[in-house]
């Protein structure tokens, strides 16, 4: 998959405000880039922006690098669904995306994706459980498996380990590290934990009212200074023994 090259001029909700500002930014591909900043910053807006799910407040340009009916991007949503049907079904609707609304979703290839998806994110076990009657973690292992049966070449994530229990956080981080292994996959993923992004991210964007303050590299992008600019509160690096990642506490 190639960059992802943004240009925003604004995007928002409606006319009477906009949530993003002059943004100019490459997302690197077939990488994992975190989008940092505090509550309103508009990392949920630039996630939509580049899903292409504001179409009507949107004024700049979303260069994929290829035609755009050639690529095929999965969202995950921050609220997972607990809709009265089985995993299986659920995961089954991912496939709507190769094929129509009203089409019946049981060819081969189908089936195959889906099983397929459900085995590499290991909830083939749950395939007959009801969705309301799993984990909130267990659940957002679905909602992955159910972007991945749409062959993503880009997946973007809306918060997709708040509320989960630290097992559940590592479980889902090393899953989409796999998953940009074995597939090449972009992701692009809100997330609110610094720390994890600093172990997990191989880029950052740090937002922070609706304007971009960094992006690059992890390594080059999170520093003290623009942490401390971003949230409103001092932070401080600790550098650990052994580790790749430092971690950053408030002073």
């Amino acid at each position: 998959m190639k960059n992802i090259h943004i240009h925003i001029e604004s995007a928002g909700y409606n006319k009477m405000k906009n949530v993003l500002s002059d943004i100019n930014l490459t997302i690197p591909g077939a990488a994992m880039t975190a989008l940092l900043g505090p509550n309103g910053a508009g990392k949920t807006t630039m996630l939509h922006s580049i899903g292409g799910l504001i179409p009507e407040h949107f004024k700049g340009k979303i260069d994929f690098g290829n035609d755009i009916d050639k690529v095929q991007i999965a969202m995950v949503e921050q609220s997972t669904s607990s809709l009265p049907m089985s995993v299986y079904e659920y995961v089954m609707t991912g496939r709507i995306a190769h094929r129509g609304l009203f089409d019946v979703l049981d060819s081969k290839k189908d089936l195959h994706v889906a099983e397929q998806a459900m085995r590499e994110v290991d909830i083939l076990h749950l395939a007959n459980r009801k969705m309301g009657h799993l984990s909130s973690g267990e659940r957002q292992l679905c909602s992955i498996a159910r972007a991945m049966t749409q062959e993503p070449d880009i997946m973007l994530l809306d918060e997709p380990i708040s509320n989960l229990d630290i097992k559940n956080q590592e479980q889902i981080m090393h899953l989409l590290k796999d998953i940009i292994v074995r597939h090449t996959t972009t992701i692009v993923i809100v997330i609110h934990d610094i720390n994890i992004a600093s172990r997990y991210a191989d880029n950052i964007v740090i937002l922070n009212d609706g304007r971009v303050l960094t992006d690059g590299p992890t390594e080059e992008s999170l520093s003290e200074d623009i942490l401390s600019r971003a949230y409103g509160v001092q932070l401080q690096r600790i550098d650990l023994p052994l580790t790749k990642p430092h971690i950053f506490i408030p002073k």
